[in-house]
């Protein structure tokens, strides 16, 4: 991702949006992580800190390159922390001279997001139940062989670890789980 300022096309509140970027007032580097939706899909995640470029009282952070093919029509961009309980900005926005609402999804429908890696992925919000059951079982199974074969305790980490004790399940906008020991 390059980290560069973005200058204001369309603002409301906190959130100023171009086709390049976006920028959110009041994030500073220690601020928490950020989850940006088009039209209550889940796009992408950021933390401000790591990925954005401090200035100006805010955070200003490029689209992923992944994503850019896809900006050309109008959205609702909505900016909010994990839980939603406060949102940063939420506002219509048109990307380029589309006239087609925004749809990030591959060939066959299915919702994209960008993960961490800034990869294109299908997050588990729009991934069937029995394709998670699958990868619980899977996750079972590694850590089950690092334990019997190597000798290893491993354990659950990061958003699976949040997704197990917070929510009882998969978080829905995490792509993965991790599995952990120490070396």
């Amino acid at each position: 991702m390059t980290q560069s300022a973005v200058p204001t096309r369309a603002t409301t509140g906190r959130l100023a949006i171009n086709d390049a970027g976006l920028f959110v007032k009041g994030l500073g580097a220690d601020g928490p992580a950020v989850l940006v939706h088009f039209d209550d899909q889940h796009i992408w995640s950021f933390t401000p800190g790591a990925d954005g470029l401090q200035s100006h009282g805010g955070t200003s952070i490029a689209w992923p390159a992944v994503l850019l093919p896809f900006l050309n029509g109008p959205t609702r961009v909505r900016l909010a922390n994990l839980d939603g309980s406060e949102v940063y900005g939420d506002v219509e926005h048109r990307f380029g001279s589309g006239e087609e609402r925004v749809r990030f999804v591959d060939k066959a429908g299915h919702p994209y997001a960008v993960d961490k890696m800034g990869h294109l992925t299908r997050s588990f919000e729009a991934t069937s139940e029995a394709t998670k059951h699958e990868i619980l079982e899977g996750t079972q199974v590694v850590i089950r062989e690092l334990r019997e074969r190597c000798g290893v305790e491993a354990y659950l980490g990061y958003g699976a670890l949040l997704g197990a004790v917070r929510e009882g399940g998969m978080i829905a906008h995490d792509s993965d789980t991790d599995v952990c020991y120490f070396s």
